[in-house]
């Protein structure tokens, strides 16, 4: 697929050209726009789009689309897929102590790595922007990605003072998500199996016009047809439940960003907490 968009881009008009430009680029996300969408964000029309899938030999863009998504299943389950763990790994009174811990840790640094690959610089920054122009944030997250959500949550209300962490209850859900508006923003936090609630949530948000950003496993994952801007993660863990080093990964970029971003007001708000840490007695210091 890449290959032939290389081969051909030499013999494609210029805005035929900044189609194909357009995709090796950000495949990741044409693979699932409309053709009308991907004119859009080049700024050509519909029809120059279709041409650009047809001269490179689909039928249409919607082939062309579903190539895309082949291609992006395919590196996802290359991604997930690491085996199973060694016979005998988890019982073995031999590898117990250090077998396990080594293959656990091996396959941490993997979920890592994938955050890396599956996160371009400028999603990070749309993120960032959107977390800094907001007039009050959300953060939703249910059942296993509540944790991750509280994380989020309490370090960007100690910055902005303006974030709520939505409660697991439909009518709190329901109330915070009402009340949010345009110039508002929600995080979701969700990995297999996605949280009803979580979903509930960023579809009312949608509906309302609502910028969202959602940490999640896949383009795929039914959070991110709402969101602004998706930040993707793997959660692949040999025990029962999902593992969320990755998503924290993903959150510390966010507040290192946010940091550098705003010394100024985050050492002040540092300043402030630790003041009224001090004067009421909440912390103990050496």
């Amino acid at each position: 697929m890449f290959g032939r968009i290389q081969a051909s881009l030499s013999n494609l008009s210029g805005a035929k050209k900044n189609v194909g430009y357009y995709i090796l680029e950000n495949w990741q996300e044409a693979a699932f726009l409309t053709a009308s969408r991907v004119a859009q964000k080049v700024g050509v029309s519909e029809s120059v789009v279709v041409r650009f899938a047809q001269d490179i030999g689909y039928s249409g863009f919607p082939v062309l689309q579903h190539a895309l998504q082949s291609i992006l299943q395919n590196r996802l389950t290359a991604i997930t897929t690491f085996g199973e763990p060694e016979s005998g790994l988890l019982t073995s009174k031999e590898n117990h102590d250090w077998g396990a811990t080594q293959q656990i840790f091996d396959l941490t640094l993997k979920n890592l790595q994938a955050a890396l690959l599956n996160n371009p610089a400028d999603s990070f920054d749309k993120a960032i922007q959107l977390i800094w122009s907001s007039t009050r944030i959300a953060v939703v997250g249910s059942r296993n990605a509540r944790g991750p959500a509280t994380v989020l949550a309490v370090h960007l209300n100690e910055i902005f003072t303006n974030t709520m962490l939505i409660g697991s209850g439909l009518d709190e859900l329901f109330d915070c998500v009402r009340s949010l508006g345009r110039e508002d923003l929600l995080i979701s936090v969700g990995l297999p199996t996605y949280g009803k609630h979580t979903i509930m949530a960023t579809e009312l948000a949608f509906e309302r016009g609502v910028n969202q950003i959602t940490i999640t496993d896949s383009l795929l994952s039914p959070l991110v047809k709402p969101a602004t801007v998706p930040l993707l993660v793997q959660g692949t863990s040999y025990s029962f439940a999902n593992s969320h080093i990755a998503s924290l990964f993903v959150i510390d970029i966010l507040l290192y960003l946010i940091t550098i971003r705003g010394k100024g007001r985050v050492l002040q708000s540092l300043e402030e907490i630790d003041s009224v840490n001090r004067r009421f007695g909440l912390v103990q210091s050496e």
